[in-house]
């Protein structure tokens, strides 16, 4: 037999001394719970629970062998013995059908929560799959988003760059309206002069087809003295007398008018000077007044009114030489 070392052997001291002791049922155990090693721990090394184990497997020896002989007495009686009465029967049925009904129940819990747990993973897929599409959704949106800051960006630059080249153009605004009321009070300043330029010139420069009509398409337009010297040089001549007329004559008719005042004085201008260098034979023009009788020899109807005795009014004056006789018929309106 082993030596016990000093821990195992207060152990079995402890349980020799609870041996003896007499409790309300039989029992190897103390009121201090045995555990499987104080129960080796007696096997082995305690002889009054070694003698006893040896005398219940003698009795039980004994007990097989008489067990044959009395089979037969004694079956009848045992049969007694293991058949349960009605009581007990009725308390088992009693306690079966309780199980089953808990059984019964506690399966319908557990097809509920089956069915529990089967819908709450439908909700959980559905959630996961919804999770999927709110994260795909929000990766969209902060691209979104991206795009549009960018695009933000962009313009606020953009406007950053509009509002400075909008301060230039205010700015070369307000310059160039400075010079345009520079420009005004100049003008103004020059109208308030008294002009120095001669009718027939300053008529000529307003109406450039009839100065070119004339010859005189390239008057000098900051020199009125050069102007006014060709002007003379050109309209002093008899042919260019004449030719002046038919012009007025042709723009007459063309307007269905009268001549104008400047276009009268024009005429009245270039025969001054042209009796101005023919002084010895001058020419006249010619008004005759509105409701005298239409001469022939004198007058030339426009053609508006081909035909009437009565001048109802003067288109262009007519111009005659020394000697009275129509150089130029006067161009009147009859009725």
């Amino acid at each position: 037999m082993p030596t016990l070392n000093k821990e195992d052997q207060e152990r079995l001291d402890k349980l020799q001394a609870d041996w003896g002791k007499k409790y309300d049922r039989f029992s190897f155990s103390s009121p201090e719970k045995l555990t499987v090693d104080d129960l080796r721990l007696l096997l082995t090394h305690f002889p009054p629970l070694q003698a006893l184990i040896r005398e219940i497997a003698h009795s039980g020896a004994a007990l097989v062998e008489s067990t044959p002989i009395a089979f037969s007495a004694s079956s009848t009686r045992q049969d007694d013995m293991n058949a349960p009465d009605d009581t007990s029967h009725t308390a088992d049925a009693d306690q079966i059908e309780a199980l089953q009904t808990e059984l019964a129940n506690l399966q319908t819990e557990c097809k509920q929560l089956a069915d529990n747990l089967q819908t709450c993973t439908q909700a959980s897929t559905q959630l996961l799959q919804d999770n999927k599409t709110l994260q795909q959704r929000l990766a969209q949106a902060t691209e979104d988003y991206q795009t549009l800051e960018k695009h933000y960006a962009a313009q606020e630059k953009q406007s950053q760059q509009r509002e400075t080249e909008l301060a230039k153009l205010h700015k070369q605004y307000q310059q160039l309206q400075q010079k345009l009321e520079q420009c005004q009070h100049a003008l103004e300043q020059e109208r308030s002069r008294p002009s120095t330029t001669h009718p027939a010139v300053t008529l000529l420069r307003q109406d450039s087809t009839l100065a070119k009509d004339l010859g005189l398409p390239d008057l000098p337009a900051d020199d009125d003295l050069a102007a006014l010297q060709q002007t003379v040089a050109v309209l002093a001549q008899s042919d260019s007398l004449k030719r002046l007329w038919d012009i007025l004559k042709t723009r007459t008719e063309a307007h269905n008018r009268p001549a104008t005042a400047q276009e009268r004085e024009l005429l009245e201008t270039a025969l001054a000077w042209h009796n101005h260098n023919w002084r010895s034979r001058p020419y006249s023009l010619v008004a005759p007044a509105a409701g005298s009788g239409f001469d022939f020899n004198h007058h030339q109807r426009c053609k508006p009114t081909p035909s009437g005795e009565t001048i109802a009014s003067l288109w262009v004056p007519g111009i005659a030489d020394a000697g009275g006789k129509a150089f130029c018929k006067c161009l009147v309106n009859t009725k």
